[in-house]
């Protein structure tokens, strides 16, 4: 057989070889993006089926927080203090609020000028003023009869730290317990912590603003006391 010939039918060969391997990766690069679109519909299925399940979890705990504010106006006449920046202009730090250690109650140790809650780390002074911008936590005192417990612990496990040293300072949040939820949803589900605001309330005048947001690549969920 020529030379020639022989070159042509392999270019040839070659080049049907590449074709098909050309057609094999197109196969699977079409295989693969359906998986991925199967993937993130079956995702966004299991999301819209949850989303009622957090609301719900997440409602349970906004009225356990509600009837805590209310017993604590009950008890001390007024409704727990929120973080107020300043007065003139009227001005209100909602997301880093004291409503935990406040709905908790703390032990003052005045010698040493740190706050005691129970079932959580120590503050001390200085990080009160500096985190909320007052001098003592209201609903404290130098001996466990002078304070008032409010709120449970089993429902304010759920908190996020703000500062962890010295020591930790957190804020109220919500964790759902994720019965129904598929595990895959857990990353794609960004839960805030609950907001508070009675110095300056914009839905409840004579009262108090509590919510929290809970976001997720659907919809963001506002719970809310209004």
């Amino acid at each position: 057989m020529p030379t020639d010939r022989i070159l042509f039918n392999r270019k040839l060969s070659l080049k049907s070889t590449l074709l098909v391997l050309l057609g094999i990766a197109a196969v699977l690069g079409l295989g693969m993006v359906s998986y991925l679109v199967i993937a993130r519909a079956r995702s966004m299925a299991h999301l819209r089926a949850s989303i009622p399940i957090l609301c719900e979890e997440a409602t349970r705990q906004r009225d356990v927080l509600l009837a805590a504010i209310e017993n604590y106006k009950r008890a001390l006449n007024v409704y727990p203090p929120d973080h107020l920046l300043s007065r003139a202009p009227l001005s209100v730090d909602a997301v880093t609020n004291q409503l935990l250690y406040e709905l908790m109650g703390t032990l003052y140790d005045s010698t040493n000028d740190v706050f005691y809650c129970s079932d959580f780390p120590q503050i001390r002074g200085v990080d009160v003023k500096r985190l909320f911008n007052t001098v003592r936590l209201r609903n404290s005192g130098d001996n466990p009869g002078a304070i008032g417990r409010f709120l449970d612990v089993t429902n304010a496990g759920a908190t996020t730290a703000i500062t962890e040293r010295p020591d930790t300072v957190a804020l109220l949040s919500f964790w759902p317990s994720w019965q129904g939820v598929q595990s895959d949803l857990y990353q794609q589900i960004d839960i805030g912590t609950w907001c508070y605001n009675s110095s300056a309330p914009i839905h409840n005048r004579s009262g108090f603003d509590l919510w929290i947001e809970i976001k997720t690549p659907l919809t963001n969920i506002l719970i809310a006391n209004w």
